[in-house]
This record gives structure tokens, sequence and C-alpha cells, in this order.
């Protein structure tokens, strides 16, 4: 029996675990061992520990890392308590496979713990590009990891060009597309029941730009400005708890934004429900990678604001709206302009059925050899 560990941090990248966390679970052949951290753990941020608790999956240990306060220096200490915690806990588990997903800051001493403590390091979604500091975070991984699970051709290629070795890297596809593909649709309407959705309305999901922090609050006071303006329904999810936040939270409450009726504010949403809300909503604006990656799959207009994103886009992405630079009055003609409007769907980061080629590969690679070479240098 395979034992395999998984680390994960935040609502966002356990929306993608998920599946693949639930046939790990299932499988017989395999003993799961789950490490909750990060936002997951934070009631202002909805502790979204307990939708995994939800979800039916166990876990293993929770592992308080988060270090409090708005300054560049606490991401750090964050990434400092968990080099400090995590050993011991790995060593208990002795797990023959760690799989690391994505690119969070928080995530990166557990890499970091893997590959020093000569585990087998799997990375999920390496080879992407961003800009911002989860660039940084996510090809630092992808050198520590011994085998990759990525979505696109594109990001395969990146990592053979950065000297990963082709036999090495997996394309798996995206495997939040396993649910977001799969919506009940009477629970769909349950939820838009829920959130009294009768008529048309936003999805706004703004975090912070860690790389540029003054930039990053200059373009949201902007853009909070332009939804007040706007006077429509809005489905409004918090900052998440990247370097940044307290001065994003300071002016929603410097301008008190929740005077507004039209506005509903969430820290947290289910992961099934805001799969429905993105489906029906008008638009989802912002600079979420839930724009990027998930808002496709239904057609949904986003209007991408600032550079979070700005290199992750596909070139098949015609949903997408960039704006580097706005003024208020251009992000209102834009929401008014996908009033009602569709794209067609586009499948291009996976077709659904990510999550079983994953727990195939985790089964079949040799765990046992974990020696890492880069290709250019090998030749």
């Amino acid at each position: 029996m395979k034992t395999i560990c998984v680390y994960t941090t935040n609502r966002a990248e356990y929306s993608k675990l998920r599946p693949i966390l639930k046939l790990l679970q299932e499988d017989k052949d395999i003993e799961l061992s789950l490490l909750v951290t990060g936002s997951h753990l934070l009631k202002e941020y909805g502790e979204s520990k307990n939708q995994i608790i939800q979800d039916g999956i166990n876990i293993t240990e929770e592992v308080f890392t988060t270090i409090a306060g708005d300054d560049i220096t606490k991401t750090v200490e964050t990434i400092g308590i968990g080099l400090l915690k995590l050993p011991s806990i790995l060593k208990k588990i002795n797990p023959n496979i760690i799989l690391c997903g994505f690119d969070r800051f928080d995530m990166y001493p557990f890499a970091i713990t893997a590959s020093l403590m000569n585990f087998c390091l799997v990375h999920i979604e390496g080879g992407e590009i961003t800009g911002t500091l989860d660039e940084k975070i996510r090809h630092s991984i992808s050198k520590l990891a011994n085998y990759h699970l990525v979505s696109t051709e594109q990001a395969k290629n990146n990592l053979i060009r950065m000297g990963e070795f082709e036999k090495n890297i997996f394309v798996t596809g995206c495997p939040r597309y396993d649910e977001l593909l799969n919506i009940n649709e009477s629970f769909e309407k349950s939820v838009l029941n829920e959130f009294k959705l009768n008529n048309k309305f936003i999805i706004l999901c703004y975090h912070p730009v860690s790389t540029n922090k003054i930039q990053s609050l200059k373009i949201w006071k902007e853009l909070l400005n332009a939804i007040i303006e706007y006077k429509h329904r809005v489905i409004f999810i918090k900052p998440n708890i990247d370097y940044g936040n307290e001065e994003l939270i300071a002016f929603m409450k410097k301008i008190n934004i929740e005077q507004y009726d039209y506005i509903s504010i969430y820290g947290h949403i289910d992961i099934d429900k805001f799969s429905v809300l993105l489906k029906n909503c008008n638009c989802l604006i912002g600079n979420s990678s839930a724009g990027i990656r998930e808002a496709c799959v239904y057609g949904t207009p986003v209007i991408n604001i600032g550079t979070r994103q700005q290199y992750r886009i596909h070139k098949k992405l015609e949903n997408v709206t960039t704006f580097l630079n706005f003024t208020k009055k251009e992000i209102i003609d834009k929401l008014n302009e996908y009033n009602n409007y569709r794209f067609d769907p586009n499948l291009v980061f996976g077709d659904g059925n990510s999550s079983k080629r994953i727990i195939k590969i985790l089964k079949s690679i040799d765990y046992n050899d974990n020696t890492k070479v880069l290709s250019y240098v090998k030749n």
C-alpha cells in the first residue's frame, strides 16, 4: 500500500485537489494523509476546513503556520514556521509520495521539507506563467519536484525548456474541471434560490498583488467605486490572506461597503455553490484565477483587472478582457456590454477526467528513485 501525503492551504486550491482527494481516499491500495493549513484554519477567512469535513475527507493533522499582519515579513515568517513544524510531521507519516499543488507561498515549506527529506515530490500545475510572486514559488517547486502533473501542452513545454525530463511530465488537465462539468440541475436551482438571485448578478473577486501593493490598492479603490456606481447585484468575495490584504479590507471599511444592499459580502463560499454562481453570473470581475481557469467552461464573461493573471491568459480565452489600467467608466461600460451575454464554452484546460489520470499516474510512478538531474545537464 502506498502512503500519499497532501497539503492544502486555502479554498481555491482545495477546489482543485478535492476530486483527487476523494479518489485517493476511496482507493484500497492507497493510504491518504491530508495536512490542512493556511486560511483553512482562520475564522476571518471562512474557516474552510469545515468544507473539507463536510466533504467527508479525513484530515490527518491541522498545521498552524500563518503569521497575521500586513507586512511582507509575515509571509516569510509563515514559511519559516512551516519549515519548523513540517519535518517532524512528515517523519511520523513517512509517506511514499508527497503531492504538492500549485503556487501558494504557504505551500512552499511543504515542498522544501519534502525535497530535503528525500521524499518523492509530485507537483500539480507547474509550468504556468503569471508574472507575480506566485511565479517564483511555482517554478521553485517545479525545480524541487520529481514528477509533474500539468494542465496543458504549453505548460509541459515550458517545463522541458526549464530542464525537466519529458518522461517525468504528464499532461492530465486541470482536476477542477472534473466537478465544473458535472453540476446537478436541482442543486443549481437550490443555490440560486438560497442566494436570492432572481435577477442577473456579477461576482467580484480581487486579491492583493504582493509584488506591487501600492498599485494593487489604487486599482482596488477605482474598482469598488465602479461597482458601487454600477448598482447591480454583486456577490463580493473578500480578498485572500496575501500580503497587502489589510489595506484592501481597510478601504472597504472606510467607504462602508456593507451599506449597499445590492452588494453581498462573503469571506468564503462553498466550492459547489461557487461553481453554480460562476455558471450563472453575468460576469466575473477581479483578478482571481477562477476567471482564467474556470469561467471559460461556462462561457462566462470575465473582466480581468491588473497584472496578477496577465501572463496566465491563454490565447484561446475569448471570454476574458484584461484591463491593466482603466477608468471607472470603462469598467461600467464593459459590464453593460456583458449584460446577458455568453461566449461559447471552452475546455482548454481539461475534459473532466483529470483526477482519474492523476490517480493512475500516482499508482504507477517509481517513488524510490528521487535523484534530481536536469535534462540539459545529463545530455
